[in-house]
């Protein structure tokens, strides 16, 4: 391969006895090669720039069978496909509606038993997932299909300070930043990340932190699946554990009354933004499942029903449903790991065969 030629000046003549030198180095060559093909490949992912989240490779991106925020990303991106045109169920929330459910497959077939027709189900739940988290899953999601919405709500959610939502923003967690995320931040008075419009560069975080998994997952051929049921089998907290979080529960559910306007708002927004650009989605706010031993010990005998006389309200407000199995007392305390994470079988086909009791009219 021959040098490049600059011409007679002093300055051209240096380059091209860089490159004649440069040339005769494999190493070099070698170099300005790869160098040459990572940045045609950054060229094609900014291109097309969804590859990364949604192509053949998204597979190998989660870190293990627990990274929900990555397995989340990828299906919400993917409802329309996974949809196919039917009305489909999306479920929306922290780890305890994902807890207290079972598996989306199993939703999957008691509304075939129960409906004659399949109804897929899409499970969007994440640990400690946030309203900002909430708003950008739903409005990746939403627009794609149609059918019923699941939104998780609890007291804790309620009562919840919201202090950690800007550290949210700057170190996000999802392989995206949408308008959604954007819009909610804003009414929540948060600061914006300025976006660059390129995705890689904008979700860049995301995929640094799980490039290491990534490069073990494919060399392996190992494509994580998304464990749903971390609690199953884990019987019930020790005594020292259970007063340890009782007492940390009942300090949180101490900030309702001050707390919950703000808190229900993002859930208004949600479902006002779904109406006024007429997506065909039945919104669903389900109660996370309690521990009755929880309530009892955390909060007065007042708290609850107040609670739930706030969520019916809201939804008489904004048209939405509001479902709430706790007050029937089908679930016991040996259901229970915690104070509201399900641990067992049974409980969780319970809580499942109620909530779908409960929603058939809308389905």
């Amino acid at each position: 391969m021959n040098a490049p030629y600059f011409g007679t000046h002093p300055a051209g003549k240096a380059l091209t006895g860089f490159f004649a030198t440069a040339l005769r180095s494999r190493v070099v060559v070698a170099t300005a090669i790869a160098t040459v093909a990572a940045l045609t490949a950054a060229a094609a992912i900014t291109i097309d720039s969804r590859y990364l989240a949604q192509g053949a490779g998204t597979a190998f991106w989660p870190r293990n069978a627990i990274d929900d925020y990555a397995f989340a990303s990828t299906a919400a991106q993917r409802v329309g496909a996974i949809a196919q045109g039917r009305p489909t169920m999306v479920l929306v929330g922290t780890a305890a509606m994902r807890e207290g459910l079972l598996p989306a497959g199993d939703i999957e077939h008691r509304l075939r038993q129960r409906l004659g027709r399949e109804m897929p189900v899409v499970n969007l739940s994440t640990g400690g997932q946030s309203p900002l988290e909430a708003a950008g899953l739903i409005f990746e999601a939403a627009p794609q299909a149609k059918g019923t919405l699941v939104l998780a709500v609890s007291p804790s959610r309620m009562s919840a300070s919201g202090g950690e939502l800007q550290k949210l923003l700057d170190h996000p967690r999802l392989a995206f930043m949408n308008d959604g995320i954007r819009r909610e931040a804003e009414a929540l008075g948060l600061k914006v990340p300025a976006q660059r419009g390129v995705y890689l560069l904008d979700n860049l975080q995301f995929y640094v932190v799980r490039a290491p998994s990534f490069v073990a997952n494919l060399l392996t051929g190992t494509k994580p699946v998304n464990d749903e049921q971390t609690y199953l089998g884990r019987g019930h907290q020790d005594a020292e554990e259970w007063d340890k979080d009782t007492r940390i529960l009942a300090q949180r559910l101490s900030g309702y009354d001050r707390n919950f306007t703000a808190n229900i708002a993002p859930y208004r927004r949600i479902v006002r933004w779904i109406k006024d650009n007429h997506l065909p989605w039945n919104v669903v706010l389900l109660e996370i499942p309690l521990n009755p031993r929880a309530l009892a010990e955390a909060t007065g005998p007042d708290f609850y029903p107040a609670h739930i006389a706030n969520m019916r309200k809201f939804c008489a407000e904004e048209g939405c449903t509001y479902v709430n199995s706790n007050p029937r007392k089908l679930l016991a305390e040996e259901h229970f790991f915690d104070w509201s994470h399900l641990s067992s079988q049974r409980g969780k086909e319970i809580f499942t065969d109620a909530f779908l009791d409960d929603i058939a009219e809308t389905l």
